[in-house]
C-alpha cells in the first residue's frame, strides 16, 4: 500500500508536471507572439540626418519619429530632436484636429488635453488604432490612418540631399476627405527640439530683406507668418556645437502655416491643439519645442489638404551661424521618395458617422488626387490590437481545455 500510493503520488507528479509544461507553453507562445509584434524603431540617413522612426504602433505611439546629425556630419550621432542621438521617438507628433467631430487624433498619445481658443474641449483619440497602412522608403517611411467619417490622412517622412548644406528632413501630411460629408480639419505639427545636449536650444526668426531678431530666451508667437521666414536653433549662440534651421515660408515648396509657436515642450505636448504661450515665460536652457499650425477648414468630400515643412541643413561651430543655408534658396524636390515595394492593401473605407458641423473658414482646396511620385503602400506588417485580442482570446482557451484535461486525469488516478 505504501509502494502503491507513492506510485500514484509520482503519476500525479508527472501529470502535474505535464500539465505545468503545457500551460507554461501556451504562456510562452503567447508572450513570444506578443514580443514578436512589438514595433521596432527603423533608420534612414543621407549621412547628414538621420531619421528613427518607430515603425508600427504600441502603447499611445504610432509612427512617431525623431532626427539626430549622421555619420558624415561633423558632429555625428547628437541630438537634432529629442531622443535622436538614443533613437528614441514619441516627443514630437502631429496632430489631426477634426473640428465638426468633436476630435483630435495624435501619433503620441498620452491622455493629453485638446481644445481651441473659446475654451471648446475636444477628445483626444490615439492614432494607434486607425492605421490601414505603412511602409518603408529608401530613405524615409509612410504610413496611412483611416479616421472615422472617411477621413484619410497619410504621413510621408523622409531625409533628402546629398551635401550638408542642401540636406533637409521633409516632413509631408496629407487629409483627405473620402466620406459623404464636409469636415472640418486642422493639422499641428509639434517638433522637439533638442540641439547636441541642451534640451532647451536657443531659437532666432530670419525674415527675407528684414534683420534677424535676438537670440529668443521666452515663448514667442508668430500669428502671421510671412514669405521669406525661417528660424535657426542652436546649443549655445556664443559657442554653438552646430545649428539647424527650419522651415516656416522657405524654402519652395513649404505649406505657409497660419501660427508658429517657440514654447515650452511640456506645455504643448499636454496641449495637443490650442496653447496659450506667454512670451514673459523663460524657456530657454529649460525644454523647447517649435509647434506649427494649420488652423481648421473645411473640407467638402474628395477634396484633400496637403501640408509640407522641412528641417533645414546642419551648420557648425559658432562662425558659421551667421548666414541662412543654400537649402533655404532652394525648393524641396516633388518627388523626394522612393518605394522598396509596390503593393496595394487597403481596408474599405469607414461609413460615415453624422456630427454636428461648425462654422468654419472655407480652405483653397483641389479635388483630391493620388500622389505623384510615391507609389501605394503596403499592408502594416505587424499584428493589430484585434489580432492581438484573438491570439489571447484562442490561448485563454486552450489553456482552459488543458485545465480540464488536467482535472479528469487527477480524477482517474485517484479512482486508481
Amino acid at each position: 500500500r505504501y509502494r502503491s500510493g507513492m506510485k500514484r503520488e509520482a503519476q500525479a507528479a508527472a501529470y502535474m508536471m505535464l500539465l505545468l509544461a503545457l500551460l507554461g507553453g501556451l504562456a510562452g507562445g503567447y508572450t513570444t507572439a506578443a514580443a514578436q509584434s512589438e514595433p521596432q524603431v527603423k533608420s534612414y540617413t543621407n549621412g547628414y540626418f538621420t531619421i528613427h522612426a518607430l515603425m508600427g504602433s504600441s502603447g499611445g505611439l504610432s509612427y512617431v519619429y525623431t532626427v539626430s546629425t549622421g555619420e558624415r556630419h561633423p558632429a555625428p550621432g547628437r541630438n537634432v530632436l529629442y531622443g535622436g542621438s538614443d533613437a528614441d521617438p514619441w516627443s514630437s507628433y502631429i496632430t489631426i484636429l477634426v473640428a465638426d467631430a468633436g476630435t483630435a487624433y495624435v501619433n503620441s498619445f498620452d491622455f493629453q488635453q485638446a481644445n481651441d481658443s473659446s475654451g471648446h474641449v475636444y477628445e483626444v483619440r490615439p492614432l494607434d488604432n486607425y492605421t490601414i497602412a505603412a511602409s518603408e522608403l529608401e530613405n524615409g517611411f509612410t504610413v496611412t490612418w483611416e479616421l472615422d467619417g472617411g477621413i484619410r490622412v497619410t504621413q510621408t517622412v523622409v531625409v533628402v540631399g546629398d551635401a550638408l548644406d542642401t540636406s533637409m528632413v521633409v516632413h509631408q501630411v496629407t487629409v483627405e476627405n473620402r466620406g459623404s460629408s464636409s469636415h472640418t480639419v486642422g493639422v499641428r505639427y509639434l517638433w522637439d527640439i533638442m540641439i547636441a545636449d541642451e534640451d532647451g536650444a536657443f531659437l532666432r526668426i530670419w525674415r527675407d530683406s528684414q534683420p534677424v531678431t535676438e537670440w529668443l530666451t521666452t515663448e514667442y508667437i508668430i500669428d502671421d507668418p510671412q514669405p521669406g521666414m525661417i528660424w535657426q536653433t542652436t546649443d549655445n549662440p556664443d559657442n554653438a556645437t552646430f545649428t539647424i534651421w527650419g522651415g516656416i515660408t522657405l524654402p519652395q515648396g513649404v505649406t505657409q502655416p497660419d501660427k508658429v509657436i517657440y514654447g515650452y515642450w511640456g506645455g504643448l505636448y499636454d496641449n495637443a491643439w490650442h496653447y496659450r504661450a506667454n512670451t514673459s515665460k523663460v524657456i530657454a536652457e529649460d525644454d523647447v519645442a517649435v509647434a506649427y499650425y494649420w488652423m481648421p477648414k473645411t473640407l467638402e468630400p474628395g477634396q484633400q489638404l496637403k501640408i509640407v515643412e522641412a528641417l533645414l541643413p546642419v551648420t557648425t561651430g559658432a562662425g558659421t551661424v551667421e548666414e541662412p543655408p543654400k537649402a533655404a534658396e532652394g525648393t524641396i524636390p516633388q518627388d523626394n521618395t522612393t518605394q522598396q515595394e509596390q503593393t496595394q492593401q487597403e481596408q474599405p473605407v469607414q461609413q460615415e458617422q453624422p456630427a454636428q458641423q461648425t462654422q468654419q473658414e472655407q480652405p483653397e482646396t483641389a479635388p483630391a488626387q493620388e500622389p505623384q511620385g510615391q507609389e501605394q503602400a503596403q499592408r502594416e506588417p505587424e499584428s493589430t490590437p484585434e489580432a492581438m485580442e484573438q491570439c489571447y482570446c484562442l490561448s485563454m482557451i486552450q489553456i482552459l481545455v488543458v485545465f480540464v484535461v488536467g482535472l479528469l486525469l487527477g480524477a482517474l488516478i485517484a479512482r486508481r
